[in-house]
């Protein structure tokens, strides 16, 4: 599918990241987390409008549990939320691929039943599709979504 300015986007490339929790607060689950562990824990979310699907699926799987998802602030800015779990002000979800941007302080935990999935997409220019560089990229791309598939399945 060719995009604007040439850019050429395939379908969704399946499973991407999963999200977690992110604390600084003492009284935060220690081991892996199940959205049962997180009741009554305050969270820092993003406003709906920014991601919409993502909002509602997570709203959904905690609902889906039992459970509600107590949002005591909502931020936008990614920084400015990473920097108010580090303070203690509450948790929060991030992706796999956040880890290296969580700050110390905070800690990151698998939700192990919260089933939400986060769609990746691969963009590069048409142009480009026969340069090595881009198919060593896709390569890459399609062989880790398929050993996720692959652990997935297996947990």
């Amino acid at each position: 599918m060719r995009g604007r300015h040439g850019l050429q986007r395939p379908a969704a490339q399946g499973r991407a990241d999963v999200p977690r929790t992110s604390s600084a607060r003492r009284g935060a689950p220690r081991a892996a987390t199940r959205i049962a562990d997180l009741k009554n824990e305050r969270f820092i979310w993003i406003p709906r409008k920014r991601s919409p699907r993502l909002h509602d699926d997570v709203i959904a799987a905690f609902r889906a549990r039992g459970q509600t998802l107590e949002i005591a602030h909502e931020e936008a800015d990614n920084e400015a939320l990473v920097t108010l779990v580090a303070s203690g002000e509450g948790l929060s979800f991030f992706t796999e691929s956040a880890a290296p941007f969580i700050r110390v302080g905070a800690v990151l935990k698998r939700v192990r039943d919260l089933d939400v999935v986060i769609l990746g997409r691969s963009v590069w220019r048409a142009a480009d599709e026969a340069d090595p560089l881009v198919r060593s990229f896709l390569e890459i791309t399609n062989s880790e979504h398929s050993a996720r598939e692959v652990s997935d399945e297996r947990q």
